[in-house]
């Protein structure tokens, strides 16, 4: 599994910092050597990415596990009509 990077590059020289996204981790450590070549003063660093795929996957996860909770929950004790504040489950008295 690749991992997605991020370059930061501060120059002493320059005005704020820049960043450039990198396709691999392995691509912005080489991009780092370049430029500590071409300017020895300026400081790099390298920073992994968040896998967002990752993320996006552990979230649906959850919000599958929901729906399957609240489908169980409408077979058990029916499905409540819209609108319909006073239903009732089987087990609870009056």
């Amino acid at each position: 599994m690749s991992m997605k990077a991020l370059l930061i590059i501060s120059a002493l020289s320059s005005v704020g910092n820049h960043t450039v996204p990198m396709p691999t981790f392995e691509d912005c450590l080489a991009a780092r050597v370049q430029i500590a070549n071409q300017d020895p003063e300026t400081k790099t660093l390298c920073i992994p990415a968040a896998d967002e795929t990752e993320k996006m996957k552990s979230f649906f996860k959850v919000f599958m596990s929901l729906v399957g909770e609240i489908k169980k929950l409408e077979k058990e004790y029916g499905t409540p009509t819209t609108g319909d504040s006073d239903l009732k489950c089987k087990d609870c008295s009056g």
